[in-house]
């Protein structure tokens, strides 16, 4: 599957949210940076799982990566803090590894500190959803979504 999304840049002035609200603002960058669109997912039976991952993406002949799961579920993200979130999307690095190479952390890595804190802000109010979804893993069935993703065996 290509990209489905690279956030076009604004030209013009956009009415935003209340930024005294944290949680909502990062809500609002999440929905105009388009992260939906590649970390939402759905389970074998349809339903919703928003931020769960496991859609995979390839990007202009790279090795495909399936979307991670961003909920605050143990099989998610829970052990980043906002330094850490902060640290990923300036440098598109997790500890000694990177970010796949279809996940547009360039797009976002000038965000302010304070529009950063507020996306991790509301990816902490989402569901926790178990997916896991780990690139580095071999590539396996997962019989939560029904894709071929890292880890998919993980998940029963």
């Amino acid at each position: 599957m290509a990209l489905k999304a690279i956030p076009n840049p604004l030209r013009n002035p956009v009415q935003g949210p209340d930024s005294s609200d944290r949680s909502r603002l990062g809500e609002y960058l999440t929905h105009i940076g388009n992260c939906a669109d590649c970390h939402d997912g759905a389970s074998t039976d349809g339903k919703a799982l928003p931020y769960a991952g496991g859609q995979v993406i390839s990007d202009h002949g790279e090795k495909a990566a399936a979307s991670a799961n961003l909920t605050p579920d143990p099989s998610g993200i829970p052990y980043y803090d906002e330094a850490l979130f902060i640290r990923v999307m300036r440098t598109g690095h997790v500890g000694r590894g990177k970010l796949a190479a279809a996940m547009p952390w360039r797009y976002f890595r000038d965000f302010s500190d304070d529009d950063l804190k507020s996306v991790f802000s509301y990816l902490r109010t989402l569901r926790p959803v178990k997916h896991h979804v780990d690139n580095t893993e071999p590539v396996s069935y997962c019989k939560v979504c029904g894709q071929r993703h890292g880890g998919g065996e993980l998940n029963q």
